[in-house]
């Protein structure tokens, strides 16, 4: 059932375009896509791919991460799922499952690296986190059956590699030692082994379940991955990342084509997160003021054509923040403005952009101080500046096409 529907998902055509851009490594925001929708579209890409390679999921937060594993578990039994846990990640969630936390990590790592396929979760507050390079990688202990090891040598190995001798294997990251039997729960594992020795030879390797003790599976080799990663001094470029959001898909925004070819991330985006989901988010993690308005970049105050200079922009920056410290003494710090330079026919104007419906609430004495402000707070802007009701705030010179070219 579940390969039917996949092999009827990769023919569908914009499946198929987005697979082209993923192999182009070219971005792609898919919209439109709800619950369940998510995972499967992606299998379906990866499917088209040759499922090479692992799958990375930016997620808002841990609770959507849960609801991804269930779905891609279904197409993806056999396939290791991680979070790329941060690095900051609270004592009181890491201190009875260090090692799990740790070996995660490490994991995660592993899959990005290439080493191995696997299924990484990654939340916003990881992906803008600094990694460092990992040197460790490929650093591991091989176990064959039939090969002569001492036994010394592999628990020497296991210790290098940040493994925790235990009386009892129970948890990831654990080894123990009971005469010829070595048990060791690797990290790139999803059970435990169990190694046995003949004398100087590795009689056998077979995994088994650390609930019952019982066997599971005959090995003829198992690979053990390195719990420490080492980090060399050498950083990773941190990411540069715009607040670009998965509304924004449905709206003119001509600024995208200059993130796309400058590789500028877009986390909610990526998420598919879109300014609904934004808010309700940032009151769920009980920010101060969930509901602030968004202050989008600068260059949107300029009309097109105009080259935009530091002092201009400094200019306009410094201006919407005295407007914004006295809307915030006047006990109305959400009410939403742009300050903008508006060409005409004979000169470039400086306007005070408000909503319609909030300005109606605001005292006419506090509108004319406003643009006072907003003058004395930029001294080279065209003046006198003039206040304009607005019934939107958003694309003001998308809408406007009679505005003469400024250069």
């Amino acid at each position: 059932m579940k390969n039917l529907l996949v092999e009827q998902l990769t023919a569908i055509a914009e499946v198929q375009q987005a697979a082209s851009y993923q192999q182009k490594q070219k971005a792609c925001i898919l919209t439109g896509l709800g619950g369940s929708s998510k995972p499967v579209f992606c299998v379906a890409i990866d499917k088209i791919l040759g499922e090479q390679g692992s799958l990375a999921f930016v997620v808002a937060s841990r609770e959507e991460i849960r609801a991804y594993r269930r779905g891609l578990n279904y197409f993806y039994p056999d396939l290791p799922m991680q979070e790329l846990y941060p690095v900051n990640l609270p004592r009181v969630q890491a201190d009875t499952q260090s090692l799990e936390v740790q070996a995660g990590r490490a994991a995660a790592l592993r899959f990005l690296q290439g080493e191995e396929r696997g299924i990484v979760f990654i939340t916003a507050e990881a992906l803008q986190q600094k990694q460092f390079v990992p040197r460790s990688f490929n650093k591991h202990l091989l176990v064959k059956v039939g090969e002569e090891r001492e036994q010394q040598e592999v628990i020497a190995s296991l210790v290098a590699l940040g493994y925790e001798r235990t009386a009892q294997v129970d948890a990831i990251g654990q080894f123990s030692l009971r005469g010829d039997i070595l048990d060791v729960f690797p990290i790139n594992n999803n059970v435990a082994v169990r190694i046995e020795w003949f004398d100087n030879e590795i009689d056998a390797v077979r995994s088994f379940d650390v609930n019952n003790q019982r066997s599971l599976q005959a090995l003829e080799e198992i690979k053990i991955a390195p719990l420490v990663v080492e980090e060399s001094e050498e950083c990773t470029p941190l990411p540069l990342c715009d607040g670009t959001n998965a509304s924004d898909a449905l709206a003119y925004r001509p600024g995208t084509q200059a993130v796309r070819e400058l590789g500028v991330r877009s986390p909610l985006a990526l998420a598919g997160l879109s300014k609904a989901d934004i808010y309700r988010l940032a009151a769920l993690s009980g920010m101060e003021r969930p509901n602030q308005k968004p202050r989008p970049c600068l260059l949107t105050r300029l009309p097109y054509g105009m080259r935009p200079e530091r002092k201009t922009l400094e200019g306009l920056a410094a201006a919407e923040q005295a407007v914004r410290l006295a809307l915030e003494g006047a006990g109305i710090p959400e009410a939403d403005f742009r300050f903008r330079l508006v060409p005409s026919a004979e000169s470039l104007n400086t306007e005070l952009h408000l909503l319609r419906k909030e300005a109606q609430e605001l005292p006419p004495s506090l509108l004319e101080d406003l643009t006072r402000l907003a003058e004395n707070a930029a001294p080279q802007l065209p003046r006198p500046a003039r206040f304009a009701l607005q019934d939107s705030l958003s694309g003001f010179f998308d809408k406007r096409t009679e505005f003469p070219h400024s250069h």
